[in-house]
């Protein structure tokens, strides 16, 4: 099952297909570490960089209505922002639906530019 609402997010770029790509092709560029450096946070435990990561992922999933992932990126900012030693847990999640997104953005991309 796809991690982004493709209907969805045609819908919110309709007519404007060009600025959708660019706008995938720039998650993709930005974001494609994220998985790793959401690891190194946790392996330092490092709350407040990952409250401010999550909190920059909120935004990104929310624009390309990733919704699954927002949902994890509100709930580990707000974890790792109490310092709830669940925010280490959620990051890990994070990290794995995150590759597995930038994969799906990938595959995408490359079809168009194909």
């Amino acid at each position: 099952m796809p991690l982004i609402d493709w209907q969805a997010l045609q819908q919110a770029f309709a007519n404007r297909e060009q600025l959708m790509n660019k706008i995938l092709q720039s998650t993709l560029e930005h974001y494609q570490h994220t998985d790793k450096e959401l690891e190194q946070l946790v392996n330092k435990q490092a709350y407040q960089p990952l409250a401010d990561l999550a909190h920059k992922l909120k935004s990104v999933t929310g624009n390309i209505k990733a919704m699954e992932l927002y949902q994890f990126a509100v709930e580990l900012e707000s974890s790792a922002r109490a310092e709830n030693p669940d925010a280490l847990r959620l990051a890990i999640e994070l990290a794995g639906k995150f590759s597995i997104l930038m994969l799906e953005i990938e595959a995408t991309v490359s079809n168009k530019a194909g």
